[in-house]
């Protein structure tokens, strides 16, 4: 075991504690932010695409694709904490699975310019924020929301390790259509209710 596995498996150890001990306090808000995410299939295999699809963006666009999603998701958290409410969010991040999932099947860079592609990331993510904020119960908002960035941080990373370990052959471009395919399908089902 290295040093940081170690450090990880002490953090998740101490956080864990602290979330089942005592509720209310930050480790549990931390906690509950950081399942969120992960407990919801539409929100994991949305942060999941955005990785994916990040990574088959060409130069800086790629790299900051995750950057954008994270801040505008706690944009749209911060909307919702002061009411400003937005509608159909359910259905709106149903529908931006299908559109990220028809993007990543394409198994190559979009060709339109890289703000464009920062807009559509940026407004799906915003939709995710306000729910993350919606769904937050009685949490501590500062320790719910480092939480579900860190998930969301950690399932984009997933993704575009996952795009980016997938070879550039045809079964590397095929295995990203199935991806994409099974983000678009799960999108449309949820969308049809």
């Amino acid at each position: 075991m290295n040093a940081r596995q170690f450090a990880l498996g002490f953090v998740l150890t101490a956080v864990c504690g602290v979330a089942v001990a005592h509720p209310g306090h930050i480790g549990g808000s931390l906690f509950a932010g950081f399942a969120h995410p992960l407990s919801g299939l539409d929100h994991m295999l949305s942060m999941l695409a955005v990785g994916a699809f990040a990574a088959q963006q060409p130069g800086r666009a790629g790299r900051l694709l995750p950057a954008v999603f994270l801040l505008a998701m706690l944009a749209g958290a911060a909307a919702a904490s002061v009411g400003l409410g937005l509608p159909w969010i359910e259905q709106g991040i149903a529908a931006s699975m299908i559109v990220l999932g028809l993007l990543l099947a394409r198994a190559a860079p979009v060709p339109v310019p890289a703000v464009a592609v920062a807009a559509l990331v940026a407004g799906i993510a915003v939709l995710h924020g306000h729910a993350h904020y919606l769904e937050m119960g009685h949490q501590s908002v500062l320790g719910y929301a480092l939480g579900f960035v860190a998930a969301a941080a950690g399932i984009q990373w997933a993704g575009h390790g996952l795009a980016r370990w997938l070879p550039h052959s045809y079964l590397g471009r095929r295995m990203k259509r199935v991806l994409g395919g099974v983000v678009a399908t799960v999108g449309a089902l949820l969308l049809a209710g």
